[in-house]
């Protein structure tokens, strides 16, 4: 279970960091005016579930909003070695059209990050056919991955900047054997 929590983490961190740009680019946050925290903004609804977008900002005035739909990371400003802020992720400005079926820009994915060859696989002497999202096979959790789902989420502690997402994913999800209860 380390191992899966290390690896889920690890891809979350390299997706926020390889992605490069976003429609919010040089965004300028002048330094008096930062106040770090974490704001949260009705970002829309998906199936009757309302969707936020939370804002992260610190004291040296490096921004990440991140949604509780798929727990996407829709913008990180922060500073260049010019000093200059820019964005360093591909993300979109609106819930609409991240349902577009863009690709995983800033998303977590999940139960398995990359493609499961005919969507099967086996534990032991037990065969697992999986949801088929990517032709023949089972890519990045299926047709309904981490991704597409809403996260709950624990507010801040305090006045860190801080927020933290849950999701149980219950046995036989997208064909995924066990329920993996993931934060």
């Amino acid at each position: 279970m380390k191992f899966i929590t290390i690896l889920f983490f690890a891809g979350c961190i390299f997706t926020a960091v390889v992605s490069c740009n976003n429609d919010n680019i040089n965004q300028t946050v002048e330094a008096e005016k930062i106040v770090p925290g974490t704001t949260r903004k009705e970002w829309g609804s998906i199936e009757g579930q309302p969707v936020y977008l939370y804002t992260l900002t610190n004291a040296r005035g490096t921004v990440v909003s991140i949604t509780n739909y798929g727990g996407i990371v829709t913008s990180f400003v922060t500073k260049d070695k010019q000093g200059n802020n820019s964005s360093i992720v591909v993300g979109f400005d609106s819930i609409d059209k991240y349902l577009l079926k863009p690709p995983y820009f800033g998303a977590l994915v999940g139960r398995y990050a990359n493609r499961i060859g005919d969507a099967k696989f086996s534990i032991g002497t037990q065969a697992y056919t999986l949801a088929a999202n990517n032709g023949k096979n089972a890519l990045h959790g299926g047709l309904k991955g981490f991704d597409k789902v809403i996260w709950s989420v624990d507010p801040p502690i305090d006045s860190v900047a801080s927020i933290t997402l849950h999701y149980l994913s219950k046995d036989g999800e997208e064909g995924y054997p066990g329920n993996l209860n993931v934060t």
